[in-house]
């Protein structure tokens, strides 16, 4: 069914930016799409933005963060990779399309 109706269908697309006042705007944008049912794609720090935000609003750590941006946060929900926490100068360092994601045949992704 939701084959023939995507196109109808409101994206949110929370990608890269490393500006701390989008990051704040992008948690507020994750807890709307979330609690208005809004398909949305987290991209790198988006994605990001959405695990802090559910970790913060439905699990209730209200300093839940990511270690990249809060060090010492007692409720860390995304950790540097374990290959990049040596690297010093972080600056391009994404994986930029490396990572083989599959989706399933049943997935409405697969039509956007």
């Amino acid at each position: 069914m939701w084959q023939n109706s995507w196109r109808a269908w409101t994206v949110l697309l929370s990608v890269l930016d490393l500006d701390n006042e989008e990051q704040k705007v992008k948690i507020i944008a994750a807890h709307y799409a979330r609690t208005n049912d809004l398909p949305t794609f987290g991209i790198c720090l988006g994605m990001q933005m959405m695990v802090i935000e559910f970790a913060r609003n439905v699990l209730g750590y209200e300093d839940a963060n990511s270690r990249e941006m809060d060090e010492k946060t007692e409720h860390n929900v995304i950790d540097i990779m374990e290959e990049q926490k040596n690297i010093t100068n972080m600056g391009g360092t994404m994986r930029l399309g490396a990572y083989e994601c599959v989706l399933k045949q049943t997935s409405c992704n697969r039509y956007l």
